[in-house]
């Protein structure tokens, strides 16, 4: 029933005496307890709970040790670590190479921008793209004053 006891004490970094005391028992009762030679009772189920601040479910739950459940959040954290690197790269490469064409890479920017603005992507992600959407509007202005202003001058040498 509760298997998961001395794993998650000794996650807890607690000694079967520093629980002992803790729940006013001895420490050969902790020890009965995570050896399943007996059980604690409701009371010390709840102070046990407390103690190692988990829900008693968790305690009760027979599905998976409270180490599994752990590597198995570990892993799902290093997976959305990976997606989290793998989208800023590409949305970066996407947004450089969008540069080139100034009016799609100034439209790129601002979406890129507006779009990842909930604070989770790097700090400097967020300044690549305002550089991006600033070198753009730059761009546009160059083009423009080249078209509009520049138009029928011939340079006499």
């Amino acid at each position: 029933m509760l298997n998961n006891l001395k794993t998650i004490r000794e996650s807890k970094g607690m000694s079967q005496e520093f629980v002992a005391k803790a729940l006013n028992v001895s420490r050969q009762s902790v020890s009965k307890w995570e050896n399943n030679k007996a059980l604690p009772d409701i009371e010390n189920i709840k102070l046990l709970s407390q103690l190692y601040q988990i829900s008693i479910d968790e305690m009760l739950n027979n599905d998976l040790s409270f180490e599994e459940k752990s590597k198995t959040s570990e892993n799902t954290i290093n997976i959305e670590n990976a997606n989290m690197y793998f989208s800023v790269c590409l949305l970066s490469i996407i947004l450089i190479a969008s540069s080139f064409i100034s009016l799609i890479g100034f439209i790129a920017a601002i979406i890129i921008l507006l779009k990842t603005w909930n604070g989770k992507y790097p700090f400097c992600f967020y300044i690549l793209c305002i550089a991006c959407a600033i070198l753009d509007i730059f761009n546009i202005g160059v083009f423009l004053n080249s078209l509009l202003f520049h138009i029928g001058i011939a340079v006499v040498q």
